[in-house]
């Protein structure tokens, strides 16, 4: 297990959930759209696994023992919701 991880800006929940998914689309430079590189990336990521599963959606995984993760997110971006996971971590905007 790494002593910490920082991954940078990864879709932790492949659900689509979350307000940025309207409010920023087409403002995110890089993956636009929900419907778009999302959609087709977690078609491929998922390989027919339930979305809520904690293999495509890391989200709804046990943290227990995690060592300590930061997320990052631009203002605009789709997965901006995503950096504020409910497992006890610390974020701020």
């Amino acid at each position: 297990m790494p002593g910490a991880i920082a991954p940078g800006t990864p879709m932790s929940d492949v659900t689509k959930v979350g307000d940025s998914f309207v409010t920023n689309a087409r403002l995110d430079n890089v993956l636009v759209s929900p419907d778009g590189i999302c959609d087709a990336g977690t078609v491929v990521y998922a390989k027919g696994h339930d979305l809520k599963d904690p293999l495509p959606s890391a989200v709804y995984g046990d943290m227990a023992g995690f060592p300590p993760t930061i997320l990052t997110s631009g203002t605009r971006g789709l997965l901006r919701p995503q950096g504020r996971w409910d497992s006890g971590v610390n974020w701020r905007d």
